[in-house]
């Protein structure tokens, strides 16, 4: 239950954005502490090489992380793999954002047959490929497979076909991968296990997880008011803009999405490597909530709206220096006050 959300700004930058709400228990408790969309890029490779990426998961949380682990793992030892087979000096180039998308994907299918086979173990006694096979031998005994009704259950078990609460976890999980790379530039890719798919993404937007709807909503009127020309290189002001507007009307549509935005702000364009990626979180990012929520609602004129988001997100400007402008160009100070604790106005 989440909102996930990447936009590209044109061919060397883009951000990623989501929620924070985790539901965990069946009386599905709200936790606000997730970190849905992590950077998976050692940072000695994102230095070398220029390449920078970061993949956001929605469906099970902890299934989501052990990929964003795994597949950081894995692209660290893909460099020292490829190191040791250049005989250790140094690399020419390195892997795209496309073959992270699909590192991420087959990560994501093993992580699933594996899961899949500890279930079948623990219920039935034999693993998925021993059920594959048609036999399992234990203690030096052959037991053949064959009872039509363990058949069934094990087979509902491996393709979810009856869609049960019991595996989904397993199988409801979809993520983006997004990043820039030197060789292709800026790039989003999409990914779902229960639909399976690992495809490019040819639009400026993806969206997934429950909050999808509405987002999928906000950027579409926003795509209908930029000309056919200019839909590739979008204002970064403007899009930060409309991707917090997104996810703030997933939150007041959707159950399942809530708290701070998390924001991860990808530019290939930066010299200094090291801050190719920049978070945009907490403090920062409720400022960046605030400033958005009180221009939708007419307190404060939009262009005012985007120099402060400008000064606070891109500009670096402390909080304090924005939060002081906020309130001095807002046109009801009693209604603003009043917005941001949640009242109606």
């Amino acid at each position: 239950m989440t909102t996930i959300n990447a936009l590209k700004f044109d061919e060397y930058s883009g951000i990623c954005i989501c929620d924070e709400q985790r539901g965990w228990n069946p009386e599905n408790m709200r936790i606000m502490s997730s970190d849905k969309i992590r950077p998976v890029v050692p940072q000695y490779i994102q230095q070398e090489f220029g390449l920078s990426a970061a993949y956001g998961n929605t469906g099970s949380s902890s299934i989501g992380d052990e990929i964003k682990y795994k597949l950081a793992r894995l692209i660290d030892q893909e460099y020292q793999r490829r190191l040791n087979l250049n005989k250790k000096k140094k690399l020419e180039e390195f892997m795209t954002v496309r073959e992270i998308a699909e590192m991420a994907y087959q990560l994501m299918i093993d992580i699933k047959h594996q899961n899949v086979s500890d279930e079948i173990l623990s219920k039935f006694g034999f693993t998925e490929e021993e059920f594959i096979q048609g036999f399992y031998v234990r203690e030096g005994e052959k037991y053949e497979i064959k009872e039509k009704d363990v058949i069934e259950k094990v087979y509902q078990h491996m393709t979810w076909e009856k869609r049960g609460k019991e595996s989904m976890p397993v199988f409801l999980n979809a993520a983006i991968v997004a990043g820039y790379d030197e060789k292709e530039g800026f790039s989003i890719y999409h990914l779902s296990q229960i639909e399976q798919f690992s495809r490019s993404v040819d639009k400026f937007f993806v969206t997934d997880g429950s909050g999808r709807d509405p987002t999928n909503l906000v950027f579409s009127e926003y795509l209908e008011t930029l000309p056919a020309t200019g839909r590739n290189s979008i204002d970064r002001v403007e899009g930060l803009f409309t991707a917090i507007a997104a996810v703030q009307y997933a939150c007041r549509r959707s159950i399942g999405v809530g708290g701070y935005a998390h924001i991860k702000y990808i530019d290939g364009r930066q010299k200094d490597r090291s801050k190719m990626m920049i978070d945009i979180e907490d403090s920062r990012a409720k400022l960046a909530s605030e400033l958005v929520a009180a221009g939708k609602s007419g307190l404060i004129s939009h262009d005012h709206v985007l120099e402060m988001l400008d000064n606070l997100v891109y500009k670096n400007k402390s909080t304090k220096s924005v939060n002081e402008m906020m309130w001095k160009k807002t046109k009801d100070v009693k209604k603003l006050h009043r917005l941001l604790r949640g009242y109606k106005i």
